[in-house]
């Protein structure tokens, strides 16, 4: 998982050129990982462990 998460960044980070030339792509990136990062939240709340 570890190794997927550093992948991801590393993507971003080699992206953010071509980001930069569409914005429209940052907000939707952007977007995805806020929703993310909420669903994950609300499961981890869920948790009982």
């Amino acid at each position: 998982a570890a190794t997927m998460v550093t992948a991801g960044v590393y993507l971003i980070a080699r992206l953010n050129g071509l980001f930069l030339l569409a914005p429209d792509v940052m907000w939707l990136v952007g977007i995805i990982g806020a929703l993310s990062l909420l669903l994950a939240a609300f499961a981890a709340l869920a948790q009982t462990d």
